[in-house]
């Protein structure tokens, strides 16, 4: 009996080994903008270490939703699923990078990266980061003051509006180069416009 069990721990050893060293998959990063302007395109980056394994798949959601997958050995290796807002720039896309193009409010939300290992393995790993899709004022702010010219010590009314912007700007005030006090400063709520 002591030779058989030794026997299933030799194997059991063995298994192990291979199991542990089959994984072929480790340290996989991903590389999203924080924040885009809308109209500009974004570059999605999935970085990962295989060791020895064959890559079988990188896959690229938003939410939940695949637009795009690479099976390097398909061909083409390059598949676009239609998701509406998403277009997908194919020429700078590849193994690592995903292109989007022309990106839109729409496309605000969390991108996750899947790269999975070939056989034997198929070791599957999963990366996810947010990116927020901005959309600027196309002008400069512009200041209208109450009277073009004052004393000294004379109170300053103005009004500083900024253009249609998603999140609201973040408007600072500042005279002769140095910042005003909060409490002289009156903010008044966006006014939101679709």
């Amino acid at each position: 009996m002591d030779n058989q069990s030794g026997k299933i721990q030799r194997a059991i050893i063995c298994l192990l080994l291979l199991v542990g060293g089959a994984t072929g998959l480790k340290d996989v990063k991903i590389k999203v903008p924080d924040m885009v302007r809308s109209g500009d395109d974004a570059l999605l980056s999935c970085n990962y270490d295989l060791e020895s394994a064959s890559l079988y798949a990188i896959k690229w959601y938003r939410g939940d939703v695949e637009f795009y997958r690479y099976l390097p050995k398909e061909a083409p290796s390059h598949t676009v699923f239609p998701v509406q807002g998403i277009k997908v720039d194919i020429s700078k896309s590849d193994n690592h990078d995903v292109t989007l193009v022309n990106v839109s409010r729409e496309l605000t939300g969390r991108y996750k990266c899947e790269v999975s290992a070939d056989a034997p393995s198929f070791h599957t790993a999963i990366k996810e980061a947010p990116m927020e899709v901005v959309d600027v004022p196309e002008t400069n702010p512009t200041i209208v003051a109450e009277r073009q010219r004052l004393p000294a010590g004379e109170t300053l009314r103005a009004n500083c509006t900024s253009g249609p912007s998603r999140p609201a700007p973040v408007i600072k005030w500042t005279l002769n180069g140095n910042h005003t006090r909060a409490d002289v400063v009156i903010q008044f709520c966006p006014r939101l416009t679709d």
